[in-house]
């Protein structure tokens, strides 16, 4: 069975959750692009809006943990690098390990309300498609 999930869903869930706009796109089959809009107020020049990004990298499937890599600039390396050491310490984001250099395991089969899923599916493939996200998944022999 196949399942895309859209960049413009992946947005709008994460506006729902956190009131933050971010954008989502396709860099090639294993790579997100994700795009978020700063505003900076600078003297003299007022406020004005900075796109930063980072690549997030598929690179490997295993069970329900999901290994990828990001890639970014210096200065959004410190914010994430901020961000794991809260994500480490917190029990309820036990769904996201840590890995070695700029290495995240999201680990799918944690997260309590699709936790039940992973019992009946397998994801095989992970692949970036323009419109979003897909999976190849394979139903488990269920008895």
């Amino acid at each position: 069975m196949e399942i895309l999930i859209t960049f413009p869903e992946i947005q709008e869930l994460i506006k729902n959750k956190t009131g933050k706009e971010t954008i989502f796109s396709m860099v090639d089959s294993k790579t997100i692009k994700v795009t978020y809009p700063i505003n900076v107020k600078i003297p003299l020049l007022g406020q004005i809006t900075k796109d930063v990004s980072l690549n997030v990298s598929i690179d490997e499937i295993s069970g329900t943990d999901i290994r990828m890599t990001y890639d970014c600039g210096m200065a959004i390396e410190m914010m994430i690098s901020g961000a794991l050491k809260f994500i480490k310490e917190d029990p309820r984001l036990n769904f996201v390990g840590i890995g070695n250099s700029k290495q995240i395991i999201l680990k799918l089969g944690e997260i309590d309300k699709i936790k039940s899923a992973f019992e009946k599916v397998e994801i095989e493939v992970i692949n970036v498609a323009e419109a979003g996200i897909g999976a190849v998944c394979r139903l488990k022999d269920i008895r």
